[in-house]
């Protein structure tokens, strides 16, 4: 008996099976690869936007630490200016309402105050009336609103017709000007060394 064409077919379709199966093995491994790469390119597209969101959310935050600086710094310029501006009346021997005074220092102390605490969310602590003295924080708010005490008492012997003795005042306003100015300096250096960017001038 001729085995030759058994053998042949044999072969043959083991030939098929063979050429089929790595022919499967080889879109398997197609698909496997093209899976990766897709993965990969997912996690690369979500490490882009975990990169964005970061970014997007430091800058929200510098932004937001940015508007609180320059809202102490104005409040706190516009109380010394308010202060500087009485001096000043005082100095040419105008009147000047003390209940006006009073409530503008008032108003001005509880922005300024406000504007300070809000400064926390930076690591920024300045301390007031209440407040234990530190070398880290100067006493800029305690020093105006001495300042500020110190020249009502000049404007009540105003108001009585007594010349008042501005020298008292014009040291304690001169104190507060010097404190603020260390107090503009220690914060420039806080937020250019945390934010890592200038800002304007206190």
């Amino acid at each position: 008996m001729d085995l030759a064409p058994l053998i042949a077919a044999v072969i043959g379709s083991v030939a098929t099976v063979g050429v089929g199966y790595l022919a499967h093995v080889r879109s398997v491994k197609q698909q496997l690869k093209a899976k990766r790469e897709e993965l990969d390119l997912q996690l690369e597209k979500d490490r882009s936007q975990i990169q964005l969101e970061a970014e997007r959310d430091a800058q929200a935050k510098a932004e937001k630490a940015k508007r609180r600086f320059n809202e102490f710094r104005q409040v706190g310029r516009e109380w010394e200016e308010y202060l500087d501006r009485i001096m000043e009346i005082l100095e040419d021997g105008a009147q000047v309402n003390l209940g006006e005074f009073d409530s503008e220092c008032a108003r001005l102390s509880k922005e300024t105050r406000s504007a300070a605490a809000e400064l926390s969310h930076d690591g920024v602590w300045i301390a007031s009336d209440d407040d234990i003295p530190t070398s880290v924080s100067p006493e800029f708010i305690s020093s105006m609103s001495r300042a500020a005490r110190e020249i009502r008492k000049a404007l009540l012997e105003a108001s009585h017709g007594t010349p008042p003795c501005l020298s008292i005042s014009l040291t304690a306003l001169n104190e507060a000007s010097a404190l603020r100015a260390d107090l503009r300096n220690r914060l420039v250096d806080h937020y250019f060394r945390s934010r890592g960017e200038q800002l304007e001038r206190f």
